[in-house]
């Protein structure tokens, strides 16, 4: 070699580790003439996400498997990554949908300089997904963070993430984008954690969560959907007054599915309704057994979502079911969740107009659970309040306090003219003390805990669960 190449490959400037990140990133887009990924992605609006100019989530599928599936890859090094931004919705409704796009933008913009040697996607919405190296992760999401706190504004907008670190080199981005999701999704609530990597604990949590939803249709059409009846007793004289209808999963593989575990899984993949609908059925079905059997049939309150509203005509469904059952009005009551009714949904409030009409009680649900709208008792006109077991919750740690709200929330709904039933009573000095104060309806283990039908009827026969003659 001679002295003058010698000195001008000596002068030659050593590349950077960004650099060799890059030169690697465009071998994998088949791009060596592109400086930078998102420059590719600009110019072909066939592969982009049209708001932020970050890849459309077709892109990344295609892309993330070429980039795992290259041999010169160290796939067990990388992680996908899902990052949700908290409180946008608000952020939106706030400055509106010009700066909220602004806002996603400059988020969008930041998350590929940040992961400037992965690949970045916009999934929808507020969300993104990232393929990239697992080094420093936490710190390029904390880089983020930050700059979404700094951009001051006043609605606690925030980021949370989730990460499913690659195991095998043929993995599906799909399925590996949906488990970071879960796993961000998982501390949504935890508002100590900001960020979450799929686990083996997580793992059997998601398994389950897909089963519940592959088959929930096979459960109803063998009937391992079952509905069980829990008592409501009169304070007065702590009488059968009704029940509640509550659902129950037998499954055939793995016994007893916890319906806290299951409903939510099917709210999310708004399929909740196929087993309410299972509730209606059996419910009016029963009522009529009893009834053509001379057996004591007292009136049951079924339970219902703002996604039932939502995906079914719950007004025609309850009017066919109990004309077809010749099941009288009354003896069906509307249980409606508070939290259903928090945007006032027009649709919503004209059905449960229209129910109250034909004469079902209506029951407003789980009255204190959260943050209570006291719009909510001055906009629907309610039968029932249903004051939520958090209250009973602190009755022996503070009673003062839990004596003094429940006494007071019984006396708003007298005054709004509307009848009250506690749940979660689980003692006589609770069941006393709810009397003494003229809530009229109690509900919870004391009285007994949910249960078939059967197991009903034979207390009632035994004399341990007395029927009253009184309803409404």
């Amino acid at each position: 070699m001679g002295r003058e190449a010698g000195d001008k490959l000596n002068k030659a400037p050593r590349k950077t580790l960004k650099d060799v990140l890059r030169d690697r990133l465009k071998r994998w887009l088949g791009v060596e003439d592109q400086p930078v990924i998102v420059n590719r992605i600009q110019s072909d609006s066939a592969v982009k996400d049209e708001l932020t100019d970050t890849a459309n989530m077709g892109f990344f599928r295609k892309r993330a498997s070429e980039i795992l599936s290259d041999p010169e890859t160290n796939y067990r090094s990388m992680i996908f990554l899902y990052l949700d931004i908290e409180n946008f919705r608000p952020l939106n409704e706030r400055y509106g949908f010009e700066a909220g796009n602004s806002f996603l933008k400059k988020i969008a913009s930041k998350i590929i300089d940040t992961f400037y040697d992965g690949l970045v996607a916009r999934q929808g919405d507020d969300h993104f997904v990232v393929l990239c190296g697992k080094y420093k992760v936490e710190e390029k999401l904390a880089e983020i963070r930050s700059y979404i706190y700094d951009m001051g504004f006043d609605t606690q907008t925030g980021l949370k993430a989730g990460g499913y670190p690659v195991r095998i080199r043929l993995t599906d981005p799909a399925a590996a984008c949906d488990k970071a999701r879960y796993a961000c999704t998982s501390i949504k609530k935890h508002y100590d954690r900001d960020y979450c990597e799929y686990d083996t604990d997580l793992d059997n949590k998601f398994t389950m969560r897909q089963y519940i939803v592959n088959n929930v249709d096979t459960a109803i059409d063998r009937g391992d959907i079952k509905v069980f009846y829990q008592p409501v007793c009169w304070s007065k004289d702590r009488k059968l007054c009704g029940y509640e209808a509550l659902t129950k999963w037998e499954d055939r593989k793995h016994g007893f599915i916890p319906t806290p575990l299951f409903i939510p899984v099917l709210e999310e993949y708004h399929q909740v309704h196929k087993v309410d609908m299972v509730v209606i059925e059996t419910v009016c079905r029963d009522i009529r057994w009893l009834l053509d059997n001379g057996r004591p049939a007292v009136p049951v309150s079924l339970n219902f979502s703002r996604l039932d509203f939502e995906l079914t005509d719950v007004v025609s469904l309850l009017v066919q079911c109990t004309e077809r059952y010749k099941v009288p009005h009354h003896m069906i009551h509307v249980e409606v969740t508070e939290s259903a009714l928090s945007d006032n949904l027009d649709s919503l409030h004209k059905d449960l107009d229209e129910l109250k009409r034909l004469g079902f009680p209506l029951w407003l649900d789980d009255f204190g659970s959260g943050y209570s709208s006291l719009n909510v008792l001055k906009d629907f006109a309610f039968d029932v309040m249903k004051i939520d077991m958090v209250f009973l919750s602190s009755f022996y740690e503070k009673p003062e306090k839990t004596k003094a709200v429940l006494k007071n929330v019984v006396s708003l709904a007298n005054d709004l003219g509307m009848h009250t039933l506690t749940e979660g009573v689980e003692t006589m000095e609770q069941a006393e003390y709810l009397k003494s104060i003229g809530c009229e309806r109690l509900q919870g283990y004391l009285f007994g805990k949910p249960m078939p039908l059967k197991d009903a009827l034979v207390k009632i026969q035994a004399g341990t669960l007395p029927v009253s003659e009184e309803y409404l």
